[in-house]
């Protein structure tokens, strides 16, 4: 998932922990006045 900082990493990380992924940052570039974040998530069953 390819996410603006502005949108809050963080509670889109608590979210996906909530439905059962595990969920991590990969990458992360700063444009302008934002970062463009790469979130891996996974579901392991």
């Amino acid at each position: 998932m390819i996410q603006s900082s502005l949108s809050g990493n963080e509670e889109t990380l608590q979210k996906f922990d909530e439905m059962g992924f595990i969920a991590e940052i990969k990458a992360s570039e700063h444009f302008f006045f934002e970062d463009i974040t790469l979130i891996n998530a996974y579901k392991v069953i």
